[in-house]
């Protein structure tokens, strides 16, 4: 019977001076890791993957450490999934908002957004959900970043143990149907998340004011990408432009520090991936995004990103050497990136 695409990756592996490097290696794909709380030659961990279409569920078992996603990691990987963890052992302690979840929680983290956590030694499940295929349903698609979901709730019960009962049948599930699952997972995911943006359930499935504000949100996003070489985009050009309130646009930007934060965070990651993937000069970049002055650019590139605009690029070059020098399309890091 075919089987479903699965890769482990173990220290087992390694020698055992090897061991940490290597995890270091494999996990940096999606986070960079510090503060090891065990010793080197204790060091273990393992890794298993199981593709499934558009979706990957991925179980880490290892020893507790800091996981980071700087923004300069963010712009350069482009990871743009929510990961939904499921702590089999161990916990999370989110450093930035200071919450923690352990046994008796799932963790969202939107992969599109900085995060810096303190494990203890822990075996996780995350589901993983590119953006494409979840935002959709989702009434806030920006509002679950670092978000916690108790097995006291029906609901966060019922997404857990979906997700551990689900992973523990991927070995025995057949490709098609695997894939038969993946519309009622989202669908699952989607529904407990919408659970906190509604004061009721009803609401969750009827509300139409939340749907029009997220489809506002959108067009928005949409318009100032289609404008980010404006060098004028700001609120007034936003507002003439598509004809909307100064209220609404205050409103579906609240979350990210307001619409003026939201355009100069876009510009900037925007202008990062230009830096990365191009040889456009750098001069050529800020105007691109709509600065007006390469000095400016420069100034607030490094306050983003800690390196300016040349240093990046010539980071993203060694990074990309190194990739290609043990590129393996059969190893859960390329299938994550090419979700």
């Amino acid at each position: 019977m075919p089987k479903i695409l699965k890769t482990i990756f173990s220290t087992c592996d390694f020698h055992a001076n090897e061991k940490y490097d290597a995890f270091v290696d494999s996990i940096g794909t999606v986070f960079e890791v510090d503060k090891l709380s065990s010793s080197l030659k204790d060091f273990s961990a393992k890794i298993t993957s199981h593709l499934i279409g558009e979706i990957m569920f991925v179980r880490c078992d290892t020893k507790g450490q800091e996981f980071l996603r700087s923004s300069h990691k963010i712009a350069n990987d482009g990871i743009d999934h929510y990961l939904v963890q499921l702590f089999r052992k161990g916990g999370t302690f989110n450093l930035v908002n200071e919450s923690f979840g352990d046994e008796n929680h799932i963790v969202v983290i939107d992969a599109s957004k900085p995060w810096r956590a303190k494990n203890k030694d822990f075996d996780v499940i995350t589901l993983v959900l590119p953006r494409r295929i979840l935002s959709p349903k989702l009434l806030a698609p920006d509002g679950h970043h670092g978000r916690t979901i108790s097995f006291g709730t029906p609901l966060g019960k019922l997404l857990a143990d979906y997700i551990l009962s689900l992973y523990q049948n991927l070995d025995q599930l057949d490709p098609g149907e695997a894939m038969a699952l993946l519309s009622p997972t989202v669908d699952l995911v989607a529904l407990t998340l919408n659970s906190f943006e509604a004061k009721s359930f009803a609401q969750t499935i009827f509300d139409d004011k939340s749907l029009e504000d997220q489809t506002t949100r959108e067009v928005i996003k949409r318009f100032i990408d289609i404008n980010l070489h404006h060098t004028d985009l700001n609120l007034e050009f936003i507002s003439s432009g598509l004809k909307k309130s100064r209220a609404d646009l205050y409103r579906n930007f609240q979350i990210d520090g307001g619409i003026a934060t939201y355009i100069r965070d876009r510009r900037l990651t925007v202008a990062h991936r230009r830096v990365t993937q191009t040889s456009s000069s750098i001069g050529k970049i800020a105007h691109s995004v709509g600065f007006s002055s390469e000095s400016v650019f420069t100034r607030s590139f490094k306050k983003k990103f800690g390196l300016n605009p040349s240093e990046t690029r010539k980071k993203a070059m060694i990074e990309a050497l190194h990739r290609d020098t043990k590129s393996d399309t059969s190893k859960w890091e390329s299938w994550l990136q090419a979700l």
